[in-house]
Order: C-alpha cells, then structure tokens, then sequence
C-alpha cells in the first residue's frame, strides 16, 4: 500500500479482497518474495534476501534520482513524471479482476505503488508491449469498459483538456520516467468494472478509470521469465490513483501493519481501507505528523526534523534541507551521503565503549560490525517527524547475525530526497487520513494481520 503504500513498492501485491460493507475493504498484499508472487525467487538464505534487499533499494534509488532530474526540466509535464515500472524496485504485487467479457472478468497481476497516480495495464492491440504471461486485457470485446471523450463538455476532470489519443476523440495519458529516455505508458483512459475475490466471493466496482495500454516501451522484464505482470495499481494521493477515485467510499483513508522482514521468504499482509482502516491502540500511544505537499504529485512527504542515536541527537547537518518520504517501494531506508555520514558517526561513536569493530560490507550492507560474545547493546534509533517520534529498536534499525551485524539502511550518491523504507516501517501500524493529510502511527505486532 506504492505507495499505500504508499512510493510502498521494494516487496510484490495480489489483490485478494474482503469487503465487509461498502464503506469498508481490505486488500492481501503478497510479498513479492512471497510464495505466492509470481515473482516468487526460490527460498533465500538470509545473507541471499539481504543482498537482495539492498538490490531492490537501490533499484528505488535511481528511480528518486530520475524523478528528481525530471522535476527540474521544464521540458516535462509533471503529470507525465512518476515511478517506473521495470519490476526489481517493487514490493508489493495484487491480482484484480478487470472488465466484463462473455459475463467475465479477467484477473490480472498488478505492482502495487504508493509512489504513482494511475492504475493501468497493458491492452489488447497495443502498438508496443512489454512480455507478459496471461491475455492482454480484452477492452474491445467487454461491455463494461466505457473508454472517456475528450471531445464532450463538461470533460471528465481526470481527462487532461486537449489531450486525445492519436487521431481519435478519446482521452489520453502518458505516464514515463523523469529521464526522457526511459520506459513509457501511454493509451487512452477509460472506465471500467474491478472485481475483488475473497473467500466468500467477489465484489464489484464500477466505473474506475485507469489507463488502457496501448504503447508500452523500455520496460525491463528480461530478468523475468514468464512475466505476469500486467501494469500498475497507483495508490498515490495525485486524482487518478485508485484511493483517490475511491475517496468518498472509504472516507480517504487507508492503513497497513508491515510484519518484520527477517525470514527466508516475503511475508504478506493487508492493505486496509475506509472503516478498516484504523488503529487500535490497545493502550498504546499514537504519534501524528503531517503529510506535506512535494515536487512530485502524489508521493507522501514528511517533515523529519531529526535522528537520533540512542540519546544523541544529530543537528548537523539539519536534515530539513532535505525533503523526506515514507515509501513502500524501498526495502531500507535511503538516504544522501550527508545525512547518512552523521547517522555513521554517531552509531560509531555510540559503539566506541563497547569495543565494537567496523567489518568490511557484507550483505551488500555498508555499515557493519563484528558481534562478539553475543553482544546485544544496540542502540535504539529514533526518527524525528513534527509533532511525532518514530521510535526504532533493534529489529528495525540492524540485520543482525550471530557473528555480526549492519546498519539496514543504504546511502546513495546524487539521491536528494530521505526514504523511509519498509524494513524501519514493519511491526507499525500506519493510518494514511488523506482528507487530513495526517499520517499515524503506533506500534503493533503485525503477525496478527497476516
């Protein structure tokens, strides 16, 4: 919950549903390493997931620094810059029903993003497509895909004026990486019928707009035999994501409790909405910050004021010059190289009396120790939000082995932006209120949610 899940997306979603009531909706995310992903790796050792965590945080890392770049080139229109979908930076995966042909729908695999606005997936007739495993979504042949005019008054608002698709008198969009060059989406948008399964049977909604494919470029799916993946669920806060279109029936709302990521394989959970959304605390305290607008529409800013190690604060440098986001797209947290020397240097200083040894990466991890005689001094660390601190132990802050242990967070060069990734998020419950653009959170034990 891409995002949900939240720029969520990174672990693999399957859309599996249960609706209580209209109000109400609870989606399954599987983990993309989870056995029941299509992208499912084969059980990892640990040292194999770690490594492979840091892959997929990195992947995440380049898609900030192209959204960055393209945030500062005019030549750009900003609705056209978003998170792209190559498959190795993502999370989370659903499975939704799509479409009414010959009275049924067509289930299709979707990378869930809480980083993106848009929900689309590749369309029969596309012009160019990337590889993919099931059908192309039949959109000529279902009697309740309604594709959206822009030739009528009043135009849809999630029609853009003046853009139609090609020759015709249908509305378009284009979605691509900030880089000019990268992968592309491109088609014409329409409303359609999206089926959700649950153990009881199935629910409907009508008269969601998403974009039908019908030009699809440079997606990397060569490392993915037999893709299944069909498009994107965006779950950002720009108007076309689906928790947007959604807003009024699940009161602008979502939550999700991320279970630790120290198995041999992804663990899966739920993507909550509307009266399912919220937080029991259970004499537990809830912390509130707000979400702030950012140069790119639709992902999830905080305002981090500062970190601390143990009981030392870092104040230089302030971490306000840098804008920070709460992602479900990254597996550790991410951070330029300027913030992340000062979270170094106060780990190191903090382990100078316990006689703790810097090690070589390992893991692909850069920051690591020796553990000797079982040491278990960690340091907790803590994340400054307005109003909210996000209090991290051991399990969320350190990979830790029986012989050594490191920092689960990443730095990159060229990245400007913080993210909080996934494996600081997990045993939280965390309450996106977009009408109040409030974010909440409180601890949870989130094996209780799976």
């Amino acid at each position: 919950m891409c995002m949900f899940f939240l720029r969520l997306l990174s672990i693999a979603l399957l859309l599996q549903s249960t609706l209580a009531q209209s109000g109400s909706l609870s989606l399954k995310l599987i983990h993309r390493d989870s056995v029941e992903s299509p992208l499912y790796p084969g059980k990892l050792s640990s040292e194999e997931r770690s490594s492979r965590y840091v892959n997929q945080t990195i992947a995440h890392a380049h898609r900030q620094i192209q959204i960055a770049r393209g945030n500062q080139n005019e030549l750009i229109h900003p609705n056209e810059i978003s998170i792209p979908v190559d498959f190795h930076g993502f999370y989370f995966i659903v499975i939704v029903g799509i479409g009414t042909i010959d009275g049924q729908y067509q289930n299709y695999y979707f990378i869930l993003d809480t980083g993106s606005n848009l929900v689309w997936l590749q369309c029969e007739g596309c012009k160019n497509c990337f590889p993919q495993r099931s059908p192309l979504f039949g959109h000529a042949t279902s009697t309740t895909y309604h594709p959206l005019r822009c030739d009528v008054e009043p135009l849809n608002p999630l029609c853009t004026p003046g853009e139609c698709w090609e020759d015709t008198s249908l509305c378009s969009y284009k979605v691509r990486y900030a880089d000019a060059e990268g992968p592309l989406t491109e088609g014409v948008l329409a409303s359609e019928k999206f089926t959700f399964n649950n153990a009881g049977g199935t629910e409907s909604i009508n008269g969601i707009v998403f974009g039908c494919g019908l030009n699809n470029i440079k997606f990397d799916t060569q490392f993915i035999p037999n893709n299944e993946i069909a498009g994107i669920m965006g779950m950002g806060s720009g108007p076309r994501s689906f928790i947007s279109q959604l807003g009024d029936r699940f009161q602008h709302r979502f939550s999700y409790c991320l279970q630790p990521m120290n198995g041999n394989q992804g663990i899966n959970t739920y993507l909550r909405f509307g009266e399912d959304a919220k937080i029991n605390p259970q004499g537990r305290v809830v912390k509130a910050t707000p979400i702030l607008g950012g140069p790119a529409v639709g992902k999830y800013y905080l305002n981090l004021l500062s970190i601390s190690i143990a009981d030392q604060r870092i104040s230089n440098p302030p971490l306000t010059l840098w804008r920070t986001l709460i992602d479900s797209g990254s597996p550790y947290s991410l951070f330029p190289p300027g913030p992340f020397a000062s979270v170094k240097s106060y780990l190191l200083s903090y382990l100078q009396p316990y006689n703790v040894k810097t090690i070589r990466s390992r893991d692909q991890l850069d920051l690591c120790f020796d553990r000797p005689n079982g040491f278990n001094k960690f340091p907790s660390i803590t994340f400054h939000f307005r109003n909210a601190d996000l209090v991290l132990g051991p399990e969320n802050s350190f990979e830790i082995k029986d012989d050594y242990f490191c920092l689960a967070m990443v730095y990159f060069e060229d990245l400007t932006d913080i993210l909080i990734g996934t494996y600081q998020q997990a045993n939280f419950r965390f309450l996106y209120d977009l009408h109040g653009s409030i974010l909440s959170f409180s601890p949870e034990d989130c094996s209780n949610d799976s």
